[in-house]
């Protein structure tokens, strides 16, 4: 029997769940035995793989208003790039990046007005054709609050769960994998026509031998009508700021970069269903970076975009051409420790990126991604993605 007791449930002994009869206790072992050594090391916190351990082996005593969650993510990237030469004005060498990566997070879920979340857990990477790791596991400690309008992380979350469509000058594909950690906020609203996220990333904390530097990202969409002649019309931004400071009493200068990318377009699908994508989209796309100790001038290039997708079922082409300025000025100083976007965008006043692609769902929670890219070479990805969590064992 299970008793109301104000926003609460009690449930009696005899209606509780045998903890051997759920599927989800034993996932929950597994996910906890990644916890290895070399992780609580890094952490320097054993008491965590406790409390972890003690959640699990308690979660069947937890009310219906709360719940045991967990979650296990699993991605394998190859990306493999064939330039012309050597590389590119020498900003883009010929590469391949091939790696697998695991994400097992677990914690405790509860509802008031929406579901609320606190999950700890850690992102592991793996390169490809290397006999021992040679990058070291990352927490994952946040807080999740998501309704139907809202949601809120807070912690250090895994970049997945970004919701905005970001420019490639504002960070390419390589970055968003191998960086995959957000270490601060993303608040995210869902209107009925739209979206719109804003996200602070604190990836340096200033010392005296690191410097202090964060990013704020935001990206939104909207389409003003539903229905009509005028349905089809969308707009859009995105929008990435990040600081460079010096270190603690070092004198290392400050460097300020700011990119906008604004656009409007057509959701060509609302008038043609036939196709599942048929988008147009053009803009601009400016920066505005200054070294302050470099006579603190700001530079100021930009350039227009033009973007078209069109996607049948999960098969689909897109091209993405950029004309303008070089929207990377300080690159061959700061390079990659400032811009995260494409390279390409350092190195070339005239981008374009053909790329067909190939996006099944495999099975729930199972998805493919193939791509063939025509830029001055060419660029092969293959992507798996696998996410299981506790919604797959929970009944309905």
């Amino acid at each position: 029997m299970i008793v109301e007791s104000g926003k609460w449930k009690v449930e009696s002994e005899a209606t509780r769940i045998s903890l051997w009869r759920r599927p989800s206790f034993f996932i929950a072992l597994a996910i906890l035995s990644t916890f290895n050594f070399r992780f609580a090391h890094l952490l320097r916190a054993s008491a965590i793989k406790i409390f972890l351990i003690a959640l699990c082996l308690s979660s069947v005593q937890l009310s219906t208003a709360q719940s045991f969650e967990w979650s296990l993510r699993l991605d394998t990237k190859f990306d493999n790039r064939e330039y012309d030469g050597v590389g590119y004005l020498g900003t883009v060498p010929s590469v391949t990046f091939f790696s697998v990566r695991l994400a097992p997070v677990v914690g405790v879920g509860f509802g008031f007005g929406g579901h609320h979340s606190i999950m700890a857990g850690a992102s592991y990477t793996l390169d490809m054709g290397v006999a021992a790791s040679n990058r070291d596991p990352e927490p994952l400690m946040y807080y999740n609050y998501h309704s139907s309008r809202y949601g809120l992380w807070a912690g250090k979350f895994e970049r997945r769960h970004l919701v905005g469509a970001y420019s490639r000058a504002i960070y390419a594909g390589s970055y968003s994998f191998y960086d995959n950690v957000i270490d601060g906020f993303a608040l995210q609203f869902h209107p009925r026509r739209g979206k719109l996220e804003l996200v602070l990333d604190w990836d340096g904390m200033g010392s005296s031998t690191m410097r202090e530097s964060f990013r704020i990202l935001s990206a939104g969409e909207y389409a003003p009508f539903d229905e009509g002649a005028m349905r089809w019309l969308v707009a859009g931004y995105s929008f990435d700021m990040y600081h460079l400071a010096s270190r603690t009493g070092m004198g290392d200068g400050v460097v300020d970069h700011i990119l906008v990318d604004a656009w409007g377009g057509a959701a060509l699908e609302r008038v043609f269903p036939w196709f599942d994508r048929l988008t147009l989209k053009t803009g601009w796309t400016g920066a505005f970076d200054r070294e302050r100790q470099g006579g603190n001038r700001w530079l100021t290039p930009g350039g227009v975009t033009f973007d078209v997708t069109v996607q049948k079922k999960r098969v689909g082409i897109r091209n993405m051409f950029y004309s303008g300025e070089l929207l990377m000025p300080l690159w061959h100083t700061y390079g990659s420790r400032i811009y995260k976007g494409d390279p390409f965008f350092a190195g070339s006043e005239v981008n374009n990126y053909t790329m067909l692609f190939w996006h099944p769902e495999l099975a729930k929670g199972v998805t493919l991604k193939l791509a063939d890219g025509r830029h001055i070479g060419l660029q092969q990805v293959a992507w798996v993605g696998v996410t299981l969590d506790s919604e797959f064992f929970r009944k309905k």
